[in-house]
């Protein structure tokens, strides 16, 4: 008797309703499988820099199901000249348990002095991650901070 690795009362035959163990369980363990879901967490993962990434700050986490992922990119100086707006610029992968289900895409605009720059990440089913400006000249600092669900461990 006592309490799983997710807090959920499970019985066991020395306590007074022995008989009834195994049904009392049936449901503490349906219940004890939902929170799994819940209180699972991955823990910070740094996301590295790749071509066209001077520096990344990148970091994402997983609490639950939800993901986050918060930091800033700098991209190299101009670093356009290898990449336009059709060619993204990997930005390094995040792990597998912190993916998508499906690719998001997120459109971030950010201040570029007197050109408006607008930046597209793509964070891929995969877990890799792409970015992308409208701009070929930019080397303004993407901030992020941006959420999704993943999908069940």
């Amino acid at each position: 008797m006592g309490l799983d690795g997710n807090g959920i009362w499970q019985y066991d035959e020395s306590e007074d309703a022995a008989p009834f163990s195994e049904m009392l369980n049936r449901g503490q363990q349906s219940v004890s499988d939902a929170i799994e879901q819940l209180v699972y967490a991955s823990g910070p993962h740094n996301v590295p820099g790749a071509e066209g990434v001077a520096t990344s700050t990148l970091q994402v986490e997983r609490v639950g199901r939800m993901v986050e992922i918060t930091g800033s990119l700098t991209p190299t100086p101009n670093w356009g000249a290898l990449n336009a707006l059709t060619i993204p610029v990997g930005v390094g992968g995040i792990p597998a348990d912190c993916a998508p289900g499906v690719s998001r895409i997120y459109t971030c605009p950010a201040g570029g002095g007197t050109a408006s720059v607008v930046w597209r990440v793509t964070i891929n089913a995969d877990g890799s991650i792409q970015a992308r400006c409208n701009t070929a000249s930019a080397t303004t600092v993407l901030h992020l901070t941006l959420g999704w669900l993943a999908q069940p461990v």
